[in-house]
């Protein structure tokens, strides 16, 4: 007879919600058209949402942005950026999610280090998690061309969760706790846990 073994349940969690002190529209910060300056904008913010309005951004190169824990909203959806590759680190400890919508066509990398709960909808993007990075939520994700590590004690629920990884291991659960409806795959299907 086959060994049973240990069943862990991890109740089904909604996703965040917008946080309730982001600003009417008017008042959020709006990044500008220069790809390149994006990082200090998001860094200079006076205010707890950030977006792009609606278009495509293209530049070549590439750059290395460290969220802090004033913004709680990285708005790019409908945002298309070109030849650019963002990744944002998510190091701090805010009680508050930050949550990252839209952000596609491969232009993110988040780097999860800090115990910050992150929330990633509607967007497509490499995820790596550190030991001792918080919990994670995604929304309608498309994850890249490497396999996503979860880390010991992270709790993780994803909604249309599409891991597109070729050739190699869709995610990685490190003694992590997951939660997945939707979970959809386009190439050969490997996972560890």
């Amino acid at each position: 007879m086959p060994k049973k073994g240990k069943e862990v349940y991890l109740p089904e969690q909604e996703t965040p919600p917008l946080p309730t002190d982001d600003p009417v529209q008017a008042h959020w910060t709006e990044l500008g058209s220069t790809l390149s300056s994006w990082c200090s904008e998001i860094t200079g913010s006076s205010s707890a949402t950030v977006y792009a309005p609606p278009g495509n951004y293209t530049a070549s190169g590439s750059a290395n942005c460290t969220i802090p824990n004033t913004v709680n909203h990285l708005e790019l959806y409908q945002s298309q950026i070109n030849n650019f590759a963002f990744t944002f680190t998510v190091a701090g400890n805010s009680t508050t999610p930050l949550v990252i919508d839209g952000c596609t066509f491969n232009g993110c990398t988040v780097n999860h280090t800090g115990t910050r709960t992150v929330v990633l909808t509607d967007t497509e993007a490499l995820y790596n998690a550190s030991m001792g990075a918080g919990n994670v939520f995604f929304e309608d994700f498309v994850g890249g061309n490497a396999t996503i590590t979860f880390q010991l004690n992270q709790s993780i629920w994803a909604r249309q969760f599409n891991l597109e990884v070729p050739n190699a291991n869709k995610f990685m659960c490190n003694n992590c706790t997951l939660w997945i409806l939707g979970y959809k795959t386009e190439n050969a299907i490997t996972s560890q846990y």
